[in-house]
């Protein structure tokens, strides 16, 4: 998706780059040339991670958060649709993007159906992530008067790196 995206113009080349060594791939790596045996012998970086996408603790199963040690930008990787990477100039600029995204019904399913199901549904003391993605689209106004408030910058968070490899979860 980096290299299709970067030729596409719709991911700048350095946020390609960025993709590229998060798998521990050089940049200079072309699409061609890439093999399984590649990335069994790439080196895990640990300057640029990928994690997973969590809301109000539950993981994502499929969407990944790319960051790098060095700047404030943060990739997420949402597979289904042709351009999955998406480029934020920092966590925050994320996190407002899911509220956003969330005040739309429709777009708001879409992105729930990306984690699993068990975690959708609330519980006799605790919500799903349902509840938690109808909060953020209504922030900051309350959902309702037993869960209350739904702050994303609060509540979308980023998982400890996969390690050690990106794909071992």
């Amino acid at each position: 998706a980096a290299w299709l995206q970067a030729e596409e113009n719709t991911l700048k080349a350095e946020h390609k780059d960025m993709v590229l060594e998060a798998l521990g791939l050089p940049a200079d790596q072309g699409w061609k040339q890439l093999s399984f045996d590649a990335f069994v012998a790439a080196p895990i970086s640990t300057r640029v991670t990928i994690s997973e996408l969590q809301v109000h603790g539950y993981s994502a199963v499929d969407i990944m958060v790319i960051r790098s040690a060095d700047s404030p930008t943060v990739l997420l990787y949402i597979p289904g649709n042709s351009s999955p990477i998406h480029t934020f100039a920092n966590a925050d600029a994320l996190k407002e993007w899911v509220a956003l995204m969330c005040k739309d019904p429709g777009k708001r399913r879409s992105f729930e159906a990306h984690f699993s199901a068990t975690d959708d549904v609330d519980g006799f003391f605790y919500s799903g992530v349902a509840t938690a993605l109808k909060g953020f689209a209504v922030y900051p106004k309350l959902l309702d008067a037993a869960t209350g408030a739904w702050n994303p910058r609060k509540l979308v968070q980023f998982g400890e790196p996969l390690q050690p490899w990106p794909f071992s979860h």
